[in-house]
């Protein structure tokens, strides 16, 4: 069905658009990806999820996403594939698989990582029974012919948001310092850099040091930042993801609904030591993420979407871009962790699972959990290693 983009369009009309704001996640395999296996469970999966199987179209005033029934690309190749193109088919998803790699492209305004996790898990369920010819056991997945709740595909800031009280505005504390102007790197191709922590070890670190796994890299990478520049006077500001679903009652919404919260790392702080930095952090991400204020956080979020709605089109890229350039100043590098999944028996073919984000920030911090390990995928946007370096 037609669906015209409301909550997305940021996304959209973000310089670079649907070119840029891709998610791309490789799931590592112990052996070679099978193409024919791959291609059997694409085609069988995505027959669940009819609103990833779209294209955008528009006209003077509108966007919409509607039906697409060309064949969804997968690339054999680690080339990335241009979603919305000829080369996707138009499509806001696409694959790709090579050696033991396979890769799930997705547009980030269409689904964030819980959004596009039951497709995942379906994908999975698919591609391990046609590839090892086994049963596969899996819990929560939904099936080819399940029926789709249109939860899933509604996207709840197009519902009336309950409004009781005053929309409060939230305005950053400090501009976060912008580790390019620091002169210590040169702005360049995008750099992928990964880190493997033993998982039993560094939730007991967690445990002992009362953080929780977001919490202790962002204070592990803002120790990194400031062993470099002690004397800034701007903080180093750590973005964390917090996903809006339960304060938007959507919890089987597909639509990309998370809301950063700002964690500030000053001279303050690094005068503390790191349990009680780690507990300062934590405290101040409880804070920000207590009903009252994530119900506020809707309301703005709804605001900007509508500003971006009305907006006439040909001024909507110069919105959004200035309106990015002020909601990113808190921002140094951003954290995402959306905790541990696990897929059954396919676990057992898994060797590692890697999202990489490339959505406009100096550098995120992607975690994920697989084969006994928290994995960390670094984006940085210059090629030097010198924060990597100071991280380890």
């Amino acid at each position: 069905q037609k669906t015209e983009l409301f909550s997305a369009l940021p996304y959209y009309h973000s310089v670079g658009g649907k070119r840029t704001n891709v998610v791309k996640y490789i799931i590592r395999f112990h052996e070679e990806v099978d193409g024919d296996a791959l291609r059997k469970a694409v085609d069988t999966a995505i027959r669940r999820y009819p609103y990833f199987r779209v294209k955008i179209v528009e006209n003077a005033r509108k966007t919409y996403l509607v039906p697409n029934d060309a064949p969804m690309v997968i690339s054999h190749s680690l080339e990335p594939v241009h979603l919305g193109s000829e080369a996707s088919n138009h499509h806001l998803m696409a694959f790709g698989y090579w050696e033991n790699n396979l890769i799930i492209y997705n547009f980030h305004g269409l689904m964030d990582g819980r959004g596009r996790g039951p497709f995942q898990k379906t994908l999975l369920y698919y591609y391990c029974m046609f590839r090892y010819n086994e049963q596969v056991e899996m819990d929560n997945v939904n099936l080819a012919d399940s029926p789709v709740d249109p939860e899933e595909y509604l996207d709840p800031f197009n519902n009336d948001i309950p409004q009781n009280r005053k929309i409060k505005l939230l305005i950053p504390k400090s501009f976060g310092m912008r580790l390019i102007k620091m002169g210590k790197v040169t702005p360049g191709d995008t750099r992928i850099r990964l880190i493997k922590l033993p998982e039993k070890e560094t939730i007991d670190w967690c445990k002992q040091h009362d953080a929780t796994p977001n919490v202790a890299i962002a204070i592990m990478m803002s120790r990194a930042i400031h062993k470099l520049h002690p004397d800034s006077r701007l903080p180093i500001g750590a973005s964390v993801s917090c996903d809006l679903r339960t304060t938007l009652n959507a919890p089987k919404s597909h639509w990309s609904l998370i809301f950063l919260l700002n964690l500030f790392y000053d001279k303050k702080i690094a005068k503390l030591d790191i349990s009680d930095q780690c507990t300062v952090f934590r405290g101040n991400l409880i804070m920000q993420s207590n009903p009252d204020v994530l119900a506020n956080a809707t309301l703005i979020s709804k605001m900007f979407y509508s500003l971006v709605y009305h907006v006439p089109k040909p001024l909507k890229q110069l919105f959004c871009k200035i309106m990015f350039s002020f909601l990113d100043k808190p921002t140094t590098f951003s954290v995402n962790y959306s905790g541990k999944t696990t897929y059954g028996s396919c676990d057992k073919h898994i060797r590692g699972l890697y999202p990489e984000t490339n959505c406009g920030y100096e550098m995120v911090i992607e975690i994920t959990v697989a084969g006994g390990f928290f994995l960390l995928d670094i984006t940085q946007m210059w090629k030097e290693n010198v924060y990597y370096e100071a991280f380890l």
